[in-house]
């Protein structure tokens, strides 16, 4: 199979064998994305589908789990996603997990009954982009959902025996909001019990509608500063098990571990890099977070 574009999945999938089962996102109006612009949705044929699982299978290696690509392939009809799950019990009887991408609206539109004969025909793990607990923030991102709404349907997959994953992004609400965007994306955390977290800092790719705000002024972009901040305080007010990965561009920055088990290394770590950030900022006059965003703005030209 020749797999289409920027292929998108979370860093803990990085070792599953990525499945393609569509093409594209039918939601595709984040202002911030554009990992699906150039492509139009569509789903793959049945027999594109088997010949890649006949294909894997034909090497004799047993993948630990299997990711469906692409955007949201949750959203494919249920009789369809059970046929595929067939398949690939028939190529690989010991039944690796699935795991896959959906929006909320994907699982919205799924009753109990067909949550749960996926999760018996073998879907372990959804992954979601929440994004921010800033209900403002994320109207304004146009991700389609309320948190209220966010919530309903990841207790739907829990009830099914079905676990989430939370992609997040840092600076969702602009300059200044930092701290208080964490505290609520903490509490969102807190109720809705995700097993991952995979937050990245906000990148403005070119050609995005994020990018048109930010260069018309209509959006204030948080500083890498603020942005490591608004990361220390999400982790310290994170209560659950949580496996956590996080990313910057700053010095290609990163922190993980699972929490609460490694809170407090990955807290020591936040703060060295908020003090060599600080000390960058004091004897950098350009400004290095300034700077710092206008790679992260024109780096995707």
């Amino acid at each position: 199979m020749e797999y289409e574009g920027v292929i998108c999945r979370p860093p803990m999938e990085l070792g599953a064998f990525l499945l393609p089962v569509a093409v594209g996102c039918t939601h595709n109006q984040c202002t911030f994305c554009a990992f699906y612009k150039d492509k139009k949705f569509r789903i793959i044929p049945l027999e594109e589908v088997e010949a890649e699982l006949a294909r894997a299978s034909e090497t004799g290696r047993i993948p630990r789990r299997i990711f469906l690509g692409d955007g949201n392939p949750f959203v494919l009809p249920t009789d369809r996603l059970l046929t595929i799950l067939d398949m690939i019990r028939r190529h690989f009887p010991e039944m690796p997990p699935v795991h896959l991408d959906a929006t909320v609206a994907n699982v919205a539109g799924k009753s109990d009954e067909e949550l749960r004969a996926l999760r018996l025909a073998g879907v372990r793990k959804v992954y979601i982009g929440i994004e921010c607990g800033d209900a403002s923030a994320l109207t304004k991102l146009q991700k389609g959902f309320t948190l209220s709404r966010a919530r309903e349907q990841t207790a739907r997959l829990q009830a099914a025996d079905i676990d989430w994953g939370a992609h997040l992004m840092l600076g969702c609400s602009g300059q200044g909001k930092g701290h208080e965007t964490a505290l609520q994306t903490a509490a969102f955390l807190n109720d809705t019990h995700p097993t991952d977290i995979i937050n990245v800092e906000m990148f403005a790719h070119r050609g995005t509608e994020l990018f048109r705000q930010i260069s018309a002024g209509e959006f204030m972009q948080a500083g890498t500063l603020e942005s490591l901040k608004e990361e220390r305080t999400l982790i310290e007010n994170i209560r659950i098990g949580v496996n956590y990965d996080g990313f910057h561009g700053w010095h290609e920055f990163h922190v993980w571990g699972q929490l609460p088990e490694k809170r407090t290394a990955m807290l020591q770590k936040l703060d060295a890099a908020i003090a060599r950030c600080r000390a960058e900022m004091e004897t950098d006059h350009e400004q290095v977070p300034d700077k710092l965003q206008r790679v992260r703005i024109h780096i995707g030209a």
